[in-house]
């Protein structure tokens, strides 16, 4: 390190380096701090949520996509989950979390290490919320799947348009040459010439 403080030698811990010599480090849990976290996880998954309502539009091929990834991500929480959040003081209503701090508070001083596993840990809900969201918008996920719909229907719109300006630009075209050449009597399509007069397929061709 280039100064005497360590931000990197430990995860999550700073050491500050005062002499040489020998030292003992006691690494303890900080109750506030998990339970901020806590506090950050239940925030972030109602959070989510909402913006998923928001982007309703009524329409329903979007609507149900929207409601299948509200599903899955819902599920995070269910089964098995429900009782451990009820442990920490979180329950759901109408699909959102709802925290009771004191009872959050309370299980934390309890067993802090349960907390840990619970929410921080790799498999913990933090990690599956995250590891959801990165499915979903992920190019094998629903909203990454929905989204190259869209961009192939897109491209397919766009096609059949410059199909039917091509057409009626040469129809537009078509319509201008024969009109001058009805003004001069020489006009298939405005009844003019000795030829025969054109069809309406020949005008649409």
């Amino acid at each position: 390190s280039a100064t005497n403080v360590l931000k990197d030698a430990i995860p999550g811990l700073n050491l500050t380096l005062e002499k040489t010599g020998k030292s003992e480090v006691e690494v303890r849990s900080d109750p506030a701090a998990i339970a901020g976290n806590v506090k950050d996880f239940v925030k972030a998954f109602n959070d989510l949520n909402t913006q998923l309502g928001k982007l309703e539009t009524g329409d329903a091929r979007s609507d149900t996509t929207l409601l299948r990834m509200k599903a899955q991500i819902g599920n995070i929480v269910n089964s098995s989950a429900v009782r451990d959040l009820a442990a920490f003081g979180i329950t759901q209503k109408d699909g959102a979390l709802v925290l009771d701090e004191d009872k959050l508070k309370a299980a934390i001083a309890a067993d802090p290490a349960r907390a840990n596993k619970v929410f921080s840990d790799k498999g913990g809900l933090a990690d599956r919320l995250v590891g959801q969201v990165d499915k979903q918008i992920g190019t094998t996920g629903t909203l990454g799947v929905e989204a190259a719909n869209v961009l192939r229907e897109r491209d397919r719109l766009l096609d059949q348009r410059d199909k039917v300006i091509d057409t009626v630009t040469r129809q537009a075209t078509l319509m201008a040459q024969q009109y001058q050449l009805a003004g001069a009597g020489n006009g298939l399509l405005f009844g003019g010439g000795a030829g025969r007069p054109m069809s309406l397929f020949d005008y649409m061709a």
